[in-house]
């Protein structure tokens, strides 16, 4: 299965980004996606920290302090890579790979993260690891789109 197929079958709304009429709506349905997953773990790592020592309380305060920053950096993400949403129709797939291939980890380290929370099977240094896999993947994600939002803006563009 591919990237593009797992992501449609766990992200809700997820059509691709082949099709310039889909793209916003793809991508924020997967920002929508990876919120409410954020909002889903959030609450009960609270629970974990007021039942955790004081020193795996704090560590677990910090992994929250980043999540919630995750999220907040989604509500501004339109701006960061506004050209990917020309109206260049592309549709090579092995072009959107790289898009593709991030979106799909995202899902992945966000099931991971729901997983390990739900069974209470974590430790806070492994939190962190998979919360900064997280925010990276969301940077290189950001950064593929960039570079396909300039691309398709040189070859789109009237001769």
């Amino acid at each position: 299965m591919s990237c593009f197929e797992r992501i449609v079958r766990r992200v809700p709304g997820f059509a691709g980004y082949s099709d310039a009429r889909h793209r916003r709506s793809s991508d924020r349905a997967l920002r929508q996606f990876v919120a409410t997953r954020i909002d889903r773990i959030v609450p009960e790592l609270h629970v974990a920290a007021k039942e955790a020592s004081q020193t795996v309380a704090a560590e677990i305060g910090d992994v929250i302090d980043d999540l919630e920053s995750i999220r907040c950096d989604l509500s501004h993400a339109d701006r960061d890579y506004a050209g990917f949403f020309t109206d260049c129709a592309w549709d090579r797939v092995d072009v959107l790979g790289p898009v593709y291939a991030r979106d799909d980890q995202i899902v992945e380290t966000l099931v991971v993260l729901s997983v390990s929370i739900e069974e209470g099977n974590f430790t806070p240094p492994h939190l962190g690891r998979e919360v900064r896999h997280l925010h990276r993947t969301l940077s290189e994600r950001s950064s593929a789109m960039l570079t396909l939002a300039q691309s398709w803006s040189l070859h789109c563009q009237p001769a």
